[in-house]
């Protein structure tokens, strides 16, 4: 774009006559010259100094500011042509506008407010094209389209607009089967499904997007069929019905996908129901009508009452339930774990070594419980899920360990044991049917 040089007419702005005053004149033209040199904040400052002249009459003065904005309010209309006719730019045409703006003159920001008004349109439509300009650049042809499509008819680059839609579609549609093809090749069916359906707005009726559209749809579907049969022969249902709603999400709800959903659907609840059986056949069911919870816990272990053999430790875990309705019930995993033995260690941490990777738990006051009886000093704390959010974290990690260490730490003296396979394997099945009782109730 080439930028626009204040052009005045010489007879009506350079030669100002104003009737037998010099000073009249000077002050004038020394006002025009800093506005030609886009010099606004001294073209401004000269006008504040003319209006605090005791040497100029209030006559003159009026006639200064009369003068320069009428020329300007000229020139704000020869500017709004150049910009009509592309001889001038957004930015050139916002920075003169701005600039005459700080002389601080009603009338001519008047005229500066309703030319703004009345090239509101345009301004956009310029700066939409300028935009799609630099997405073909960096070949986003669907962003260009977008913009190029805001060109109003009564631009004078609307004609160049349509030509660079036309040209941009055709980039588009090359654009979209090469990432395709090469997602194909990685295997990615899917994600080029996506990809292609992702462009449907741009090719409402292009018969080359519609068949492509139609070919990845097919090969999608073939290959996620395949991929559910792997996964329901590996006997891996939740992620088979997972791909299936996918499908079907993606696809529709075509007669094979719904018939297959539902087949697999039955066949993961069978698959749950044996195995929550399973879980549930090593564990210990109770519910306690004053409290009104359910706990669950591992065969062999009370769910009610704690019991830590003379000189021994206990760590296991345990699933509480609110209610005695274990479909809708609020579900938390806790663990309980202590020791007895003849001197106090006034617990304060657990401390762990998980195959090598440590963590603790802090003992809040109050926290640790304890008891002398039988000869013996018994302490024991009981972590919850609802109350310490690390706790199920914590637990994964123990369940999936092949070696775990504990140190009872305290302010008097430690104590340091090793979880068994038997325990390990304990908070392993507790977690899993805590999982599904989440997902699926029981």
């Amino acid at each position: 774009m080439k930028r626009l040089l204040l052009t005045f007419v010489a007879s009506a702005f350079f030669v100002v006559f104003i009737s037998g005053c010099s000073a009249v004149k000077e002050n004038t033209n020394e006002v025009i010259s800093f506005v030609e040199n886009e010099e606004y904040v001294q073209a401004k400052e000269k006008l504040d100094e003319v209006a605090q002249s005791t040497e100029l009459s209030e006559e003159d003065k009026d006639k200064i500011n009369r003068n320069i904005e009428q020329e300007l309010i000229k020139e704000v209309g020869a500017l709004k042509e150049s910009f009509q006719n592309e001889e001038v730019d957004v930015e050139t045409l916002h920075n003169q506008l701005s600039g005459y703006k700080v002389l601080g003159l009603n009338k001519l920001i008047e005229k500066i407010n309703q030319t703004d008004i009345e090239l509101e349109s345009l301004i956009n439509s310029r700066v939409a094209f300028t935009n799609g300009e630099r997405h073909i650049e960096n070949k986003d042809y669907d962003l260009a389209i977008d913009e190029f499509s805001m060109v109003i008819e009564e631009d004078a680059k609307f004609a160049q607009a349509q030509t660079y839609i036309d040209e941009s579609y055709e980039s588009l549609l090359t654009q979209v089967k090469n990432e395709a093809v090469s997602l194909e090749e990685k295997e990615e069916y899917s994600n080029a499904y996506t990809y292609v359906k992702g462009f449907t707005a741009y090719f409402t009726d292009d018969d080359s997007y519609i068949e492509l559209l139609n070919q990845y749809e097919e090969l999608y579907f073939e290959q996620s069929l395949a991929e559910v049969e792997k996964l329901k022969a590996n006997n891996e249902l939740d992620k088979a019905v997972y791909q299936l709603e996918q499908m079907e999400s993606e696809l529709g709800k075509k007669e094979e996908i719904v018939t297959l959903l539902h087949e697999t659907k039955a066949q993961q609840e069978e698959q749950v129901k044996q195995k929550r059986e399973a879980l549930l056949s090593n564990m210990n069911q109770q519910y306690d009508s004053m409290d009104d919870i359910t706990r669950i816990s591992p065969k062999g272990i009370d769910p009610f009452t704690l019991n830590i053999p003379q000189g021994s430790f206990v760590f296991f875990p345990m699933i509480q339930i609110a209610g005695q309705d274990l479909d809708s019930g609020i579900a938390a995993i806790s663990v309980v774990t202590g020791f007895s033995q003849d001197d106090w260690v006034f617990m304060e941490k657990i401390s762990f070594n998980v195959d090598g990777d440590r963590f603790s738990w802090e003992l809040d006051y109050g926290e640790r419980g304890s008891e002398v009886g039988w000869g013996s000093i018994y302490e024991w704390v009981i972590k919850n899920s609802l109350v310490d959010g690390n706790i199920k974290g914590d637990l994964e990690k123990i369940a999936n360990a092949e070696s775990v260490e504990i140190r009872y730490d305290g302010d008097s003296s430690s104590r340091d044991e090793t979880l068994s396979q038997t325990q390990i394997q304990q908070i392993k099945d507790t977690l899993e049917l805590y999982e599904m009782i989440n997902k699926y109730g029981l």
